[in-house]
């Protein structure tokens, strides 16, 4: 089914085409009928008690909106961390700045600074217009590396791509490594830790903020509009997305000796840069545009995420600007707290997991793909910590078990199949106690 490349392009709609959007779609549509049907408050307290016994309810929306909020904060300060390192790395690849903890810094509060702004701004004119620029640049990009790279590479690429996804989707969704987890690898050691489950959890923390933006502005529209909005189609802009800019990757990584690959394996950052140098005529424009979108796009996620933030604080009341201003702020400081550098412990980052031949044997059924020979390939550099960290005995993981109940009451009365609530038909209200 392709090369080493091929497969890679093909895991990437795995973690970020329909599955990710589905978890998306899930919980927005929780939130979206909750509130707009049911009447109720736009929280996840509201939108999930219901199905608990009533003797927990009031003790179980104390955990349960706390949580949704600390796994929003973490997941846009995370995103914030690695859009201020690929930030540095554009600025490096046109300025000659060194990219480095104290340029993240300055980019962390530059781009909090314009975020800032842009809350306090509000919806229409603030993030309005950050994303119809987002809007604009993207489809420039992805035209400019279509036209002016490798385009008949890219078509076939694309095809043959989106084919091999579809027919190893099934296969994909049940793959566990299972021979290395039996024999007591840990999770992390895994192909699958880092990739596979390390994206799905950021997902999952962007899944508040994400479902609850969606669920605000999705009034009138119905079940069917709203899961083709949500999932199929935004699964199709970034798969053929992702599909341009990854196959004009490996063209030029192939043709030029594959030096996009070892400067993947030095630092992940550079990967589209060092990609929009290659592309003749236009390639430092592309690499300007790419810099510009890294900034803009993160700004648009982050204005967003703190507005969806401030309703699930406020709930009932409505957030002012200045409110989500101070969670811009707050999600900026943890995000310079996470940046800073430090040593490197037991789950630090190593080099060699991401490297291209580590990807999982599912689908590497081409020559290209086998693994290399011992006697010729080239060893991976690893560090003195890192071999001591591999000989450190690790402990199992835990888990958790979560209890499930039933909501006694019998459903409300309401009109099937669209987001919003009738006229004659009253909202739901909260019982009391």
């Amino acid at each position: 089914m392709g090369n080493a490349g091929q497969s890679g392009i093909i895991w990437t709609y795995f973690h970020w085409g329909p599955t990710a959007w589905a978890m998306y779609c899930v919980v927005a549509i929780c939130l979206a009928y909750s509130h707009h049907n049911l009447g109720k408050t736009l929280t996840f307290r509201e939108a999930t008690v219901d199905i608990l016994p009533a003797a927990v309810r009031r003790p179980a929306g104390v955990v349960i909106e706390p949580l949704a909020i600390i796994a929003t904060v973490l997941g846009l300060a995370t995103s914030f961390g690695f859009a201020a390192m690929q930030f540095s790395s554009g600025l490096n690849a046109f300025t000659g700045v060194t990219s480095g903890p104290l340029v993240w810094m300055i980019v962390i509060v530059v781009l909090g600074t314009l975020t800032a702004i842009s809350a306090f701004m509000g919806v229409n004119k603030g993030m309005k217009r950050i994303s119809e620029l987002n809007s604009v640049l993207s489809i420039v990009l992805v035209v400019g590396v279509f036209v002016f790279g490798p385009t008949i590479f890219i078509l076939s690429n694309m095809f043959q791509t989106f084919g091999g996804f579809f027919a190893s989707f099934p296969a994909m969704s049940f793959w566990t490594e299972a021979e290395a987890a039996g024999a007591g690898a840990p999770w992390d050691e895994l192909w699958n830790g880092p990739w596979t489950v390390f994206i799905w959890c950021w997902v999952i923390a962007f899944s508040p903020f994400v479902a609850g933006f969606i669920a605000r502005i999705s009034r009138g529209r119905t079940l069917r509009e709203f899961v083709l909005g949500v999932t199929i189609v935004p699964s199709l802009i970034v798969m053929v997305w992702t599909a341009v800019i990854a196959s004009a990757g490996i063209r030029y990584d192939d043709q030029n000796g594959l030096v996009i690959s070892e400067a993947v394996n030095e630092d992940l950052s550079v990967a589209l840069f060092r990609m929009l140098e290659m592309v003749p005529g236009i390639g430092i424009l592309l690499i300007i545009m790419a810099t510009v979108l890294v900034a803009t796009y993160y700004v648009t996620s982050l204005d967003s995420g703190t507005y969806a933030l401030a309703e699930f604080v406020s709930a009932p009341k409505k957030s002012g600007p200045a409110f989500r201003v101070v969670l811009v702020i707050s999600i900026a400081t943890v995000a310079a707290v996470l940046a800073v550098p430090r040593r490197r412990g037991r789950g630090g980052h190593r080099p060699d997991r991401h490297d291209h031949r580590r990807l999982p044997v599912l689908l590497r059924d081409h020559p290209d793909d086998r693994e290399p020979d011992p006697a010729t390939a080239r060893p991976q550099r690893r560090s003195r910590a890192d071999r001591a960290r591999d000989q450190r005995p690790r402990a199992p993981p835990r888990g958790r078990v979560r209890r499930r109940g039933r909501d006694p009451r019998p459903q409300a009365r309401r009109r099937r199949g669209h987001l919003r609530a009738p006229a004659d038909v009253p909202p739901a209200r909260r019982p009391k106690g």
